[in-house]
């Protein structure tokens, strides 16, 4: 879920970017006022005769719409991406504090050290901010994608306890293997002889799944979990522990099951 805080140092740098820009018709007036310079010399920009303290605001402004535009970037890709952490948040702070000083010395005194160490500090910020990111963004796609791996498993479930065939088989890649009781079947063999009796099975007597893990690396997932069922199926009793691993591939339509392997036997 997105977290607005992570929008908070956003919004606190934009307001110092609206200030500084402020400033800037502010000291031209007064410095045309007091006629050190003509309206002539903003023409191309602003000339050599322009004073320095004039310029300076215009500069202090063109530096803020340079770097803190990655800063802008990351903290909308957090935003966007759910993974914001407090972590995160007190380092977005640091950034505008930083650049909150580096422009109050640009503005007032102007110590050409100083101001460096200012801005020095906060790039050195924002390259923490942007590798805070990006690990995180990446451990959550692997929950993401561990998520969406155990929903397809879940869903194959849910079809065979539903009987639709064509859903469960939605959930099989064309090349899906079965494995159970030391026989090997192909998706086509599945379909043609085991697939309606596995639905009879789930719709007669209720498994209850536990333990249900998924791990994800690149485009390949593994879920395994494990069962209890109990019942009556064809007039016979059914006590059963059960154990299961599902192998899945990722493709465009979403985790698709290549092979699966179940293992059962009698409780006691």
């Amino acid at each position: 879920m997105s977290n607005p805080a992570i929008l908070q140092p956003v919004f606190a740098l934009a307001m110092l970017t609206g200030l500084v820009l402020l400033l800037i018709p502010i000291a031209r007036i007064r410095a045309v006022q007091r006629r050190q310079i003509g309206l002539g010399d903003f023409k191309l920009g602003e000339s050599a005769a322009v004073p320095e303290r004039v310029c300076i605001p215009n500069r202090n402004y063109m530096n803020l719409l340079e770097l803190p535009l990655l800063f802008y970037v990351v903290c909308l890709l957090i935003y966007a991406t759910g993974s914001t952490t407090p972590t995160m948040l007190q380092v977005a702070w640091a950034y505008v504090a930083l650049r909150v000083v580096h422009s109050a010395i640009h503005l007032s005194y102007n110590h050409v050290f100083h101001r460096f160490l200012a801005f020095a500090l906060s790039n050195v910020v924002l390259v923490v901010l942007w590798t805070l990111a990006a690990t995180s963004g990446m451990a959550h796609a692997d929950e993401n994608d561990e998520a969406q791996a155990r929903a397809a498993v879940a869903a194959f479930h849910q079809a065979l306890g539903a009987g639709d065939t064509d859903a469960a088989l939605r959930r099989l890649a064309p090349d899906a293997v079965v494995m159970e009781g030391g026989d090997l079947e192909t998706r086509t063999h599945y379909q043609a002889h085991h697939l309606a009796a596995d639905i009879a099975f789930a719709r007669a007597v209720k498994s209850q799944r536990s333990g249900v893990t998924a791990t994800v690396h690149g485009e390949v997932a593994w879920v395994s979990s494990t069962s209890t069922t109990a019942g009556t199926y064809n007039g016979k009793a059914v006590h059963l522990n059960g154990a299961e691993l599902m192998v899945l591939t990722k493709a465009p339509t979403g985790w698709l099951i290549r092979a699966i392997h179940w293992s059962s036997n009698e409780r006691k």
